[in-house]
């Protein structure tokens, strides 16, 4: 979930997955992702 600039939570909303996907990651955030896909099919 994300708010826009401001914190405003009127404009609060979900991340549609195409948005989701193009988010970029820290480091720490694509090493978490990669640890929880291995074995579920993820590239990790």
């Amino acid at each position: 979930m994300t708010e826009a600039a401001g914190g405003s939570t009127v404009a609060a909303r979900w991340f549609s997955p195409d948005e989701a996907a193009a988010l970029p990651l820290t480091v720490v955030a694509a090493a978490a992702v990669s640890r929880m896909t291995t074995g579920l099919g993820g590239t990790g």
